[in-house]
């Protein structure tokens, strides 16, 4: 991503927010790309893409699919610039990351992105997720299925430490992905998971492939249990979190979705979305 892209975690730290970044990144690994120069305080998780959570010998842990991603000197877990060794399951060394970081800074404003790698292949699970669905034939996805919930516990522990230290009702957390699942790729996952009823999977402009769960709770803020049906994009984000920081910054392609959430507007948001990847385009 260009240097001179303006990031959340630039605008939130020019507000006086405290900023971390748990988990994968994959928008450069070089110095000047490096979390820690891109407006991060805090930086724990991969660089480059995603890669083993577990060493596959482990016992009670299922693997699938071509290991594609073995750590190495640049696809590695950093500690801000150092590698570190990590033993445990990577999902669950990232969200024991995530508690610390909102315990460290309970007492101060902050802003945390907790960017999982799971369910992205390799495909790995332990025994503690995988005993969810052992009902399940289908291997891939069988491990799949326990990938995911390995990420809905993170949820819950994230959320249950805001309401353990008083931040809950005041903290607004939005939880999305980045694209739809791939669709079994590869012959060993096959049927490991669906984008049903749209078409297209990860890599297709179709609804299959960037059409994604998101979903925001502020419960001093916003109204819950509300559908909001109008297209956003997660552009959005930026001018969201501005204006949650009581700031306004905003860009072309991001608008506060605030005001249409609480119903104030009225309104699409936004005129188009575009989506574009080498030659493949969708409006």
């Amino acid at each position: 991503m260009s240097i001179d892209e303006r990031t959340m975690a630039d605008v939130l730290k020019a507000d006086g927010y405290a900023t971390g970044l748990i988990g994968k990144w994959h928008l450069g690994y070089q110095d000047d790309h490096h979390p820690l120069a891109r407006g991060f305080d805090e930086y724990f998780g991969v660089l480059a893409s995603a890669l083993s959570y577990i060493d596959p010998a482990t016992p009670g842990v299922e693997n699938l699919g071509p290991d594609r991603h073995p750590r190495s000197a640049r696809i590695a877990v950093f500690r801000d610039r150092e590698i570190v060794e990590v033993e445990d399951y990577l999902t669950d060394v990232f969200t024991d990351e995530a508690v610390a970081f909102i315990d460290r800074h309970r007492d101060e404003p902050f802003f945390l992105f907790l960017s999982h790698t799971t369910p992205h292949t390799p495909l790995q699970a332990t025994a503690k997720y995988l005993d969810r669905y052992r009902h399940i034939d289908n291997k891939a996805k069988r491990i799949y299925s326990a990938m995911v919930s390995s990420l809905d516990d993170s949820v819950g522990a994230v959320v249950e430490k805001l309401r353990a230290i008083g931040q809950l009702d005041n903290t607004l957390i939005v939880f999305s992905s980045d694209n739809g699942c791939m669709g079994g790729n590869y012959r060993l996952t096959e049927g490991m998971c669906s984008n049903a009823p749209h078409a297209g999977y990860k890599r297709y402009h179709q609804e299959g492939g960037i059409r994604v769960p998101l979903i925001m709770t502020w419960p001093a803020a916003l109204p819950a249990g509300r559908v909001y049906e109008q297209p956003v994009i997660s552009l959005d984000l930026l001018a969201t979190f501005s204006a949650a920081a009581g700031q306004g910054t905003t860009t072309e392609d991001s608008v506060n979705l605030l005001p249409y959430l609480t119903g104030e507007m009225d309104g699409a948001p936004h005129e188009y979305l575009y989506w574009r990847a080498g030659p493949t385009i969708a409006i």
